[in-house]
């Protein structure tokens, strides 16, 4: 092997060496950036049913999906409005993006009618996302 004075046969491998290495490197960093957008978004609330009536016990059901339209895991669901009694606090979706709950809506005065307001968060994904939807409470 010849060797020059310059050293430039000595110094190739290690030139090659840092460009693989930085690629490499490189490389990583794009993955793994394109991997955080992979992470699935709350895109769609289904809530059965949307009319309610006044002071019953009401079994309300509740799916939520993704983007994709997967079934969406451990997105909160709460509700707000017309005195709602029992609506625990900590209601979650299951694997199967489902969630049921009993509640028991109060109407108060004279009112014929009022509304609850069902709010789904989910924090799972690339951030955070709130959904909102009503449900009519009838006396």
């Amino acid at each position: 092997m010849l060797r020059e004075k310059k050293g430039s046969l000595e110094g190739l491998p290690l030139y090659l060496l840092i460009m693989v290495i930085i690629i490499a490197i490189g490389s990583g960093i794009i993955w793994g950036y394109l991997q955080y957008f992979n992470k699935p978004n709350l895109k769609t609330m289904v809530i059965e049913p949307k009319q309610i009536p006044n002071n019953i016990p009401s079994t309300i059901e509740i799916w939520t999906y993704d983007q994709k339209n997967n079934p969406l895991k451990d997105v909160v669901i709460e509700f707000k409005g017309v005195n709602v009694i029992n609506a625990d606090k900590n209601t979650r979706t299951d694997a199967n993006g489902y969630a049921k709950i009993t509640i028991t809506p109060v109407i108060d005065g004279y009112e014929d009618s009022g509304s609850i307001e069902v709010t789904a968060r989910y924090l799972g994904g690339t951030t955070p996302q709130e959904l909102k939807d009503v449900i009519v409470v009838v006396r």
